[in-house]
């Protein structure tokens, strides 16, 4: 405690006054009897005695925290640092919830950024086909993709996917476009999500009977390597236009 003159705790006090006193505080130790029973025990000593008698307040002798009973000494001030517990380590409900919100914050801005790379994934594989790079196309799918086309028609694992584009788009799609409309996506895990959308594939067909054909799809994106690939791609039953 800060001051000029250091405190006695009180129980220290009381110990010196009845060694001195006497259990009663009734006689000191050079014989003075004290009449001041009224007086707190502290103060029943004939050195302060005397300084009552001439008319000096009890209560202004005693130190400020002792002016009443019961009353303590403050508690010495820590730094600020201590006072407040780390947030790092606050177990309370309140810093429980706001550390959910923040993990709840983290997860919604990284999916946000996974599903605009999903859907930049979406804009290459059009691109590609537009293009017709069959090579293109490919490295956009995993080693064991599985594509279903409207028709029904399944291929698995790269060499009969790279087998049943290629000969879609070196015969009838040949100089087609394929625009993909991205309805919704939807992650399973952070490294899995799914794809629902519309594609457009336009100039279909030989000669003047050209066909656009409108169609629903599901594709399955896995993250490998860091990179969104497509797994699995189902196409549903098109609707000629």
């Amino acid at each position: 405690m800060s001051g000029s003159r250091d405190v006695v705790p009180r129980s220290v006090r009381q110990q010196d006054d009845q060694r001195r006193c006497g259990p009663d505080g009734a006689m000191c130790g050079q014989g003075h009897r004290n009449q001041e029973t009224d007086r707190p025990h502290s103060l029943r000593h004939p050195c302060i005695t005397a300084a009552l008698d001439a008319g000096v307040s009890w209560r202004s002798i005693l130190p400020p925290h002792s002016r009443r009973r019961g009353r303590r000494p403050p508690t010495p001030r820590t730094s600020s640092s201590h006072q407040q517990p780390c947030r790092r380590h606050d177990t309370t409900p309140r810093a429980r919830l706001v550390g959910i919100g923040v993990s709840r914050l983290e997860v919604k801005v990284s999916r946000a950024a996974n599903e605009q790379e999903i859907r930049t994934v979406e804009a290459a594989y059009d691109e590609a086909w537009r293009l017709g790079d069959l090579d293109a196309l490919i490295q956009h799918m995993t080693s064991d993709v599985v594509l279903v086309n409207p028709r029904g028609a399944v291929a698995c694992g790269l060499a009969e996917v790279r087998r049943e584009l290629g000969g879609f788009l070196s015969g009838e799609a040949a100089g087609s476009t394929h625009h993909s409309v991205i309805e919704r996506v939807a992650f399973v895990t952070d490294d899995v999500a799914i794809v629902d959308g519309e594609a457009t594939v336009t100039d279909v067909g030989d000669g003047d009977d050209r066909l656009e054909i409108v169609h629903g799809f599901t594709d399955v994106l896995v993250r490998t390597g860091g990179r969104w690939l497509i797994a699995h791609v189902r196409a549903y039953p098109h609707h000629p236009v």
